[in-house]
């Protein structure tokens, strides 16, 4: 799934988008994965390492893995929610566009 999932975010990132420009599309998106995920991996690590008065070792570590989960599965959750949002909308906005058949347009390729 994770092999996949750089892909799907492409797909789903440029549809909509004429040919042409899907590449010049890509750039941003692909950036965004980038930075975001760097940013995500030292939020976490801060969460990790923080708390411990300066202490090192195995035990302050494990102590730090409850939050550092938390915090993993909440930037999860928040990232979920941004993405069915904004797939939700714009198939909402396809199916409002689509008068001329009664029938909505989703997962047409443009």
């Amino acid at each position: 799934m994770s092999s996949s999932a750089p892909s799907l975010f492409q797909i789903e990132g440029t549809s909509g988008i004429p040919g042409h420009e899907r590449g010049l599309a890509g750039g941003p998106l692909n950036t965004s994965m980038q930075i975001g995920g760097a940013i995500g991996l030292a939020i976490v690590t801060a969460v990790l390492t923080a708390g411990h008065g300066g202490e090192s070792g195995p035990k302050t570590l494990l102590a730090g893995f409850t939050p550092a989960m938390i915090t993993v599965t909440v930037l999860a959750a928040v990232g979920l929610l941004v993405a069915l949002s904004a797939t939700l909308e714009r198939r909402r906005t396809a199916a409002q566009t689509d008068t001329s058949t009664g029938q909505p347009e989703l997962g047409k390729v443009t």
